[in-house]
């Protein structure tokens, strides 16, 4: 059962890494963001809206703008990407 539940989570990450890398994402690094945007990277990742994501965390989506922004700032996605969704 542990075999077969690593190979199945090992398929997922290598899945989610090709999405990334074809959407143009790198991985963040731990150290350079803040908790809150982690928070707003991973629903980002999971295709959620700025609208969304505001609302799942209780923020403004001009909030979470801001927040994006910041982490486009320090490399961790497209610029692009921040302003499609």
């Amino acid at each position: 059962m542990d075999e077969f539940y690593h190979r199945m989570k090992l398929e997922q990450v290598k899945k989610r890494e090709k999405e990334d890398k074809d959407l143009g994402i790198t991985p963040p690094k731990m150290q350079d963001l803040t908790i809150r945007e982690l928070e707003v990277f991973k629903l980002f990742k999971d295709k959620l809206t700025q609208k969304e994501i505001g609302d799942k965390l209780g923020i403004a989506q001009q909030r979470v703008a801001q927040i994006m922004k910041n982490i486009v700032k320090k490399g961790q996605f497209p610029k692009e990407s921040s302003k499609t969704r």
